[in-house]
């Protein structure tokens, strides 16, 4: 799995971007990751999670992914953490049972 400093090495501008945000408290309540690399587009939203969630976190803002929101979240036993992402060819997202479930959607 690649680590935050991976991505910071990779992408300074957005992870200082992010980092800010964190520290101010003002992330958004969603964000599109879209990457042509899968394991980008499944590893940093988890990472990102641990941004917003992080007990404790650096003095710059960088989460530490070893506290127990932070482990939650990397383990994917985080209760508030979704990642909706395609399941075929047809790049649907199907949320519930079937299509005809009064409360399953297609994004």
């Amino acid at each position: 799995m690649h680590t935050w400093a991976y991505f910071e090495k990779h992408f300074p501008m957005v992870i200082h971007a992010l980092k800010r945000a964190g520290k101010a408290g003002t992330l958004a309540h969603a964000y599109l990751i879209v990457s042509t690399n899968s394991d980008y587009r499944v590893e940093f939203p988890k990472l990102l999670s641990c941004l917003a969630v992080c007990n404790d976190p650096a003095e710059d803002g960088t989460p530490c992914c070893k506290c127990e929101n932070c482990t939650k979240v990397l383990e994917d036993l985080f209760p508030d953490f979704y990642t909706l992402a395609p399941t075929s060819k047809a790049r649907e997202i199907v949320i519930g049972k079937d299509t005809s479930d009064k409360y399953s959607a297609v994004v």
